[in-house]
């Protein structure tokens, strides 16, 4: 369920308009980060018997994905960054919002933004960036 659940999700910020033109990746970029970026990183999760019987075990699979939010604002200070950087993660939200099953089929049962696990902001030599690493938290249910 997770490399459905993360191709969906990247497949959704693609096609979302907030998300037009930004850099969108399952990965972190191995090049320089553009203007605007999004995307995955560590997954952790686990799976729980959902009933007990004989035979393979239908299981609830939850899990949480982080994904990260980058902005630079060139000529810009850091409160401008990071106020740009948490309008994206009302976007996000937003998106989660009007689908958490993502479309997926009954086996998702929902995906969620979590906790936000670390913001951060400074100055840079012509400009300031933000970045903000936030959960994507998930459960499916699985046979």
């Amino acid at each position: 369920m997770i490399p459905a659940v993360k191709a969906r999700l990247l497949e959704r910020f693609r096609d979302a308009a907030a998300f037009a033109g930004m850099q969108v990746s399952y990965s972190q970029p191995a090049t320089r980060l553009e203007r605007s970026a999004l995307w995955l990183g560590e997954t952790t999760g686990r799976h729980d018997i959902a009933a007990i019987r004989s035979g393979r075990k239908p299981r609830v699979e939850t899990f949480e994905l982080d994904l990260y939010i980058y902005v630079w604002k060139p000529g810009g200070g850091p409160e401008e960054a990071e106020a740009e950087a948490f309008a994206l993660l009302a976007e996000v939200e937003d998106t989660l919002a009007d689908q958490p099953q993502l479309d997926l089929g009954p086996s998702l049962q929902w995906a969620k933004v979590g906790p936000i696990k670390g913001a951060d902001c400074g100055p840079r030599e012509s400009g300031a960036d933000a970045a903000v690493l936030v959960g994507i938290e998930c459960s499916a249910r699985l046979e």
